[in-house]
C-alpha cells in the first residue's frame, strides 16, 4: 500500500491534468492500494472508487 498525501498539491491544473491519468494508470495496472488525501474534491472523483469523508477531522461515510 502506498499512501498519497496531497501529491499535486503545489502543482498547476495543466501539471495536475498530465499525472492524474498517470497515477490511474500505476494504481489500475499495479493493483497497489493507494489512498489518496487531497482537499481538491476533482482529483478524489476522478481517481477514487470509495471515498471517506472527514469534516471536522470526524470519519462520514
Amino acid at each position: 500500500m502506498r499512501l498519497l498525501d496531497e501529491p499535486l498539491a503545489s502543482l498547476d491544473e495543466r501539471l495536475k491534468q498530465q499525472i492524474l491519468p498517470f497515477l490511474q494508470r500505476v494504481r489500475d495496472e499495479t493493483g497497489i492500494p493507494m489512498p489518496y488525501v487531497s482537499h481538491t474534491q476533482s482529483e478524489v472523483d476522478f481517481l477514487a472508487d470509495r471515498m471517506l469523508r472527514m469534516p471536522v477531522g470526524r470519519p462520514v461515510a
